[in-house]
């Protein structure tokens, strides 16, 4: 029951953020969305790898980092050199979880 309503609540927060085209607000809202929505999937992440491993969550898992990823991808690197830094930095990492979560399989 519990992976159900984290599972929903990420869904809910990654499809707020869509709705605002993250690309568009301001660095620093950007900034705070990328945390939160980062945060949401890495505790998924935790929980997933705690208990037996289903496919079909690690797959719901993936494609949500991915999302993430696509969404950051969408945001110009443009502004300031702390912006562009925090934009490479969470990439990264989600890049790191989408390898790990591809290992999974």
């Amino acid at each position: 029951m519990k992976k159900i309503v984290v599972f929903l609540f990420t869904v809910f927060l990654l499809s707020c953020s869509n709705s605002n085209r993250l690309e568009k607000l301001p660095p620093e809202k950007q900034e705070k969305i990328i945390k939160e929505n980062f945060n949401d999937l890495t505790k998924k992440f935790f929980i997933l790898i705690d208990d037996k491993i289903k496919e079909k969550d690690r797959a719901d898992l993936e494609s949500n980092y991915i999302n993430l990823k696509n969404q950051i991808r969408k945001i110009k690197l443009v502004g300031t050199k702390e912006h562009v830094n925090f934009l490479l930095h969470y990439s990264k990492l989600i890049d790191i979880k989408i390898q790990y979560l591809k290992d999974l399989k």
